[in-house]
């Protein structure tokens, strides 16, 4: 039988594992999840901590996913039109991979 510690640790591996393939929006929801179970003070303080790393986690996963955003966002150029178009450097890229 796994310690309580031990299935703690599992438990968080599982979910950086599965955190990977997280949608932002649905990382969001979950750590509303997380701060509101927190804030009830209905939980132990272990599992408290627990939650707490997971929303740590979670929050370095949301910012991953915002800096890819803001990276393609800024190659983003408008030309004298003012539309937009993916910056050269995307297009020699795409035109060396043809």
């Amino acid at each position: 039988m796994n310690s309580p510690v031990l299935t703690r640790a599992l438990s968080a591996q599982e979910s950086v594992m599965s955190e990977k393939n997280l949608k932002f929006e649905k990382a969001i929801e979950q750590l509303e999840k997380i701060i509101a179970g927190i804030e009830t003070g209905d939980i132990g303080l272990e599992d408290s901590l627990a939650q707490y790393e997971k929303g740590v986690k979670l929050i370095g996963h949301c910012r991953g996913i915002l800096s890819a955003a803001e990276k393609r966002l800024a190659e983003l150029t408008r030309d004298e039109n003012g539309d937009l178009h993916i910056s050269n450097a995307d297009k020699q890229d795409d035109d060396e991979a043809d």
